[in-house]
């Protein structure tokens, strides 16, 4: 099969992935959308109110317990001598699987993010049960407060600070937005990767090898980062109570994009990655 990409032919690909997909996955999906109600009930049994950030931060783990489980689970046996047969055997190009593989991988994200959300803000709505605002609701000025409360140590901060450091959250807001996006395609193609690469705990082997390789990155980055004379060299050795907002403005701004440009290089390398192993899948 040639690699050019023909529509029709991608449509039947995806309608095929599709059944694969949500006959090996659905029920995880199901579940984790539904953690929110498991919360609610809790609220509700034992009589108290659940808190914003607490709820937000159950969101964004199971949309990361999605993209770590996805690959392996709906697409585990891709790459296996016997059960992979089937996909080989799909009238389709390489590119157009590996497009196929790539969609569905990304679409848990979008399901499990917004569907848990959408159920959460329906609960919400409920006059009983502990959820008494909806998450988008919650206050970016008291998260600041409560942050420069722990940063700073003091006892009382006055309007200006407050403001001044939510113009810098805020300045650092499309940065952060940008770089969740490009996290979100970095941890999804690593785990697809891992699902293409190995044949058994694919899951556990991939965060064993993620976690081995972060750990002699960030080393070697860190040796590179103080032998140097960048910013974060200089405010590495600069003590806690001398810092001030320029200051953590200029070393967030300098990691920030430097993390952003690295990791949309290494994300584009992994989907790179990905299509030649599906290309050299032997069976």
């Amino acid at each position: 099969m040639n690699n050019k990409f023909h529509l029709n032919r991608f449509g039947r690909v995806l309608g095929y992935d599709g059944k694969h997909y949500f006959h090996n996955f659905g029920l995880t999906l199901a579940i984790l959308c539904a953690i929110p109600i498991f919360m609610w009930v809790l609220t509700l049994v034992f009589g108290f109110t659940m808190p914003v950030p607490f709820r937000a931060a159950v969101i964004y783990l199971c949309t990361l317990i999605a993209i770590i489980l996805g690959p392996a689970k709906a697409f585990g046996d891709i790459n296996l001598k016997r059960e992979g047969v089937r996909f080989a055997m799909l009238p389709a190009s390489t590119f157009e699987k590996f497009l196929s593989y790539t969609l569905y991988s990304l679409l848990t994200v979008v399901i499990v993010f917004l569907g848990s959300y959408a159920i959460d803000s329906l609960l919400t709505l409920l006059p009983t049960g502990g959820f008494d605002k909806f998450i988008h609701s919650f206050s970016i000025m008291d998260n600041v407060k409560m942050m420069m409360d722990d940063t700073f140590a003091v006892e009382e901060i006055d309007d200006a600070e407050v403001i001044s450091a939510y113009e810098l959250f805020n300045g650092l807001s499309r940065i952060a937005d940008i770089s969740n996006i490009i996290g979100i395609f970095f941890n999804t193609g690593l785990f697809m990767l891992g699902n293409l690469f190995f044949q058994t705990h694919k899951t556990a082997k991939t965060i064993v090898v993620m976690l081995v390789v972060s750990f002699i990155v960030s080393n070697l980055v860190q040796i590179i980062v103080l032998s140097s004379d960048s910013p974060f060299s200089i405010y590495m050795f600069t003590k806690p109570e001398e810092l001030d907002l320029a200051s953590i403005s200029a070393l967030a701004k300098y990691v920030s994009i430097i993390s952003m440009i690295i990791n949309a290089i290494l994300a584009l390398g992994i989907y790179i990655g990905n299509y030649f192993k599906m290309k050299s899948l032997k069976y």
